[in-house]
């Protein structure tokens, strides 16, 4: 893999990461307004227990190991997260979350052609 695909990868991984923890933090902070609201921190939690974990292994990899076959299945397991955020993005018409997981899922896919 190229290093700048490599880049992309990791940087897209680690800015979901980013999201999962302020989820966790702020359980509330992205929630479609027409969602209730709840204070219960066991959803944020469960989602950032995967999230979290899944971001640092894609942007680990990358560097170490870029075209092994490790690699391949954490871009492949982080590019079906990232389409599946981009339908749930759709469906709550939540469009920046739609654009931005799409966008990943797209660079999540080039890098796993690329080691492939």
């Amino acid at each position: 893999m190229e290093a700048w695909l490599a880049a992309l990868n990791m940087a897209m991984a680690l800015v979901s990461g980013v999201f999962a923890a302020i989820t966790l933090a702020r359980p509330n902070q992205f929630k479609p307004a027409q969602l209730s609201r709840e204070t219960d921190r066991f959803g944020a939690a469960t989602y950032a227990a995967r999230a979290i974990p899944l971001a640092l292994g894609v942007a680990i990899a990358v560097w170490i190991t870029p075209s092994g076959p490790a690699t391949g299945l954490l871009l492949g397991v982080a590019l079906l997260a990232q389409l599946g955020d981009a339908a749930i993005g759709v469906r709550y018409r939540q469009w920046g979350m739609a654009i931005a997981a799409s966008l990943a899922a797209a660079v999540h896919a080039a890098g796993l052609l690329a080691v492939m």
